[in-house]
Formats: structure tokens, C-alpha cells, sequence
């Protein structure tokens, strides 16, 4: 029988008074939805050394403000930078769910540049993978529907590895 994983789902911005207190009891904990957290109250003060310290030194990160190219934590940092410099760039509420204590996905409206001219507001699913508490990977996506089928074909790769070399195989090590 498999697990039934319920997701934990939280609004960044809430009219109920203790919804505060709970982003601030769950930000003060070592986890990845805890940093994903404090990256958007970085991210809302545009505090770019902020966004940067929720970073993965070896981070991969898609973002809107580079265009979906992965960069690394340095590069994601500058990039976010140059962003608010150009005056376009607004990123909305944001939402979360925690898909697991690694994992988690998160929605929000952008306006952004496009990729040569123009701009663009669209909704943005992130798929976070954390390493250490920290952001490690970062995806984008244009619907959770399209995250989250990602994250099944991921597993099912995983799943098919693991099949095919399990871990404690009984093939025999050279003397």
C-alpha cells in the first residue's frame, strides 16, 4: 500500500491575525519551507545578500529574473539584482506546499521581462529541492499540475534504478 502524503499548504499573506505568528514559529525552524520563507521576506525588501544566505553554495536556480536559465547561487543573487533595477519586475503572493520535508512548491503572480523584449505576467510554480535547509534546486514550472508530474517521472527514475541495482544487491565484490 503506498503513503498518502498530505500537503502542507500556507498563504504568505493572510488577513487572519495568527497566520504571523505561524509563519514566524515555522521561519524559525531549521527546514527548507522555513528558509523558503525567509527568502520571500528578503525577496519583498529587496534585500539581495538576504535571498543569497537561503542559497545552496552549490545551487542550481530557474528564476524569472534570469530569464529560466539555471544559475548559480552568486549568479541567481546578481540576477535578482538586476531585476529590481530594471523596474519591472513584481512577484505577488506567494503560496506554499510542502510535498515533503525536502521538497517544496511554490506559486505566485510575476511581471517580468521576456527573454529579448517585452513583458510578461504569468503564475509561476517553483519546485524547491533543499540540500542543508538551504535552496539547493530550484525549477520552474507553469502550473503545479506540470511540477508535480515532473516530480513523479523523477521518482519513477529513482524507482526504476533502484530496481534495476538494488542497494544491498548480492553481487559479489572482488577479493
Amino acid at each position: 500500500m503506498s503513503e498518502v502524503r498530505l500537503p502542507l499548504i500556507v498563504q504568505a499573506e493572510s488577513a487572519h491575525p495568527s497566520a504571523s505568528r505561524h509563519l514566524q514559529a515555522v521561519s524559525e525552524t531549521p527546514s527548507l519551507l522555513g528558509t523558503v520563507i525567509r527568502f520571500e521576506a528578503a525577496h519583498r525588501h529587496h534585500s539581495v545578500e538576504g535571498m543569497r544566505a537561503c542559497f545552496h553554495d552549490e545551487a542550481l536556480i530557474e528564476s524569472v529574473a534570469s530569464f529560466g536559465q539555471p544559475l548559480g547561487a552568486d549568479g541567481t543573487a546578481e540576477a535578482l539584482r538586476a531585476a529590481y533595477n530594471d523596474g519591472v519586475y513584481a512577484i505577488g503572493d506567494w503560496e506554499y506546499e510542502q510535498i515533503a520535508p525536502d521538497t517544496v512548491l511554490s506559486s505566485t503572480g510575476a511581471r517580468h521581462r521576456r527573454l529579448g523584449s517585452g513583458m510578461i505576467d504569468e503564475s509561476v510554480c517553483r519546485l524547491i529541492i533543499g540540500r542543508d535547509g538551504l535552496m539547493w534546486r530550484v525549477k520552474l514550472f507553469s502550473s503545479r499540475a506540470n511540477a508535480l508530474a515532473y516530480l513523479q517521472q523523477d521518482d519513477d527514475r529513482d524507482q526504476d534504478a533502484t530496481a534495476q541495482h538494488p542497494p544491498h544487491s548480492d553481487i559479489q565484490q572482488a577479493p
